[in-house]
């Protein structure tokens, strides 16, 4: 299923389409006569089903191209980007229709980026990026894993990357309290990243730092060991430090997190990753701005 109404003619009626794609698809006038109810009843265009599709509008179009591919029943279904057209009630009826398919043991392979509906109907999601499969898994995992791909992209006009070199930060995992990794969190909970880091050589007294920007880039809050008196005497070789915020009161958005390693007089900058790390953050508190703080009124 490529594209709904692929096959039909625009001069023929409804029902005559139905019988030349049923043939497309190599089932006789007999096959599709015992499906016809059917296919009319599920896409809803009874009163309109021996008038030319030319003169159809684009949703009884869509429906009925749905409607005639799903009742040919077959067992392995190929759906590229047409998982629920039309209104609402049809979409219904679409999502209704694929678990059936899943309840009698049929085969679906579908292409999508409707996150919902497949997260929903799926038993395994793989996720690509430019052709090459990034993660194959449970459904809820891989939609979070496509969502960070996807507010990984957002970042592309606003990230840089700078420094000497002489130290990097090779990673960065997000964790929630319990050390799950993630990149979303609710409002008020705590986040705790992992920064990895190599150097090419000692290091004296470094830095580490981060801010915590919107998606224009600008910063919300920043900080480093430095502002906080935690001195660190050398780095050599391989090592990870840790960061923790033990309540992230921000307004509902994503949020582009920058990392430092740079020398103790600010001289130097070692390694800089600007606005690379999105981080998504849900909120159901009511406040103007991005960040909340504690506030108490008192009427005299």
């Amino acid at each position: 299923l490529l594209e709904l109404g692929a096959g039909f003619h625009p001069d023929l009626t409804g029902s005559e389409n139905i019988y030349l794609y049923g043939a497309i698809m190599g089932l006789s006038r007999a096959q599709m006569r015992d499906r016809f109810d059917a296919i009319v009843r599920f896409a809803g265009i009874e009163h309109y089903i021996d008038q030319p599709v030319k003169h159809y509008s684009s949703g009884m179009y869509v429906r009925l191209g749905f409607a005639v591919a799903v009742e040919v029943n077959p067992d392995i279904l190929l759906i590229d980007e047409v998982l629920a057209v039309g209104d609402s009630e049809f979409q219904r009826k679409c999502i209704e229709k694929m678990q059936d398919f899943r309840d009698h043991g049929k085969t679906m392979l579908i292409i999508s980026h409707d996150l919902r509906t497949i997260q929903s109907i799926s038993d395994r999601i793989v996720v690509l990026q430019e052709g090459k499969i990034v993660g194959i898994g449970l459904p809820d995992n891989m939609v979070r894993a496509y969502q960070s791909i996807a507010r990984r992209g957002e970042t592309s006009g606003i990230a840089r990357e700078w420094g000497t070199g002489d130290a990097r930060i090779t990673g960065v995992r997000f964790m929630d309290d319990s050390g799950k990794e993630t990149a979303e969190f609710e409002w008020g909970a705590t986040l705790c990243a992992e920064i990895a880091y190599e150097t090419s050589k000692r290091i004296d007294n470094p830095v580490f730092g981060f801010s915590m920007g919107d998606m224009r880039g600008r910063t919300v809050f920043g900080n480093n060991t430095q502002i906080e008196g935690i001195v660190i005497p050398m780095i050599e070789g391989t090592g990870k430090i840790s960061l923790r915020l033990k309540k992230l009161n921000m307004a509902a958005g994503t949020y582009l997190f920058s990392f430092s390693l740079h020398s103790s007089d600010h001289r130097i900058n070692y390694h800089r990753l600007d606005n690379q790390f999105p981080v998504a953050v849900s909120c159901n508190k009511s406040f103007e701005g991005c960040c909340y703080m504690d506030t108490t009124w008192t009427v005299k």
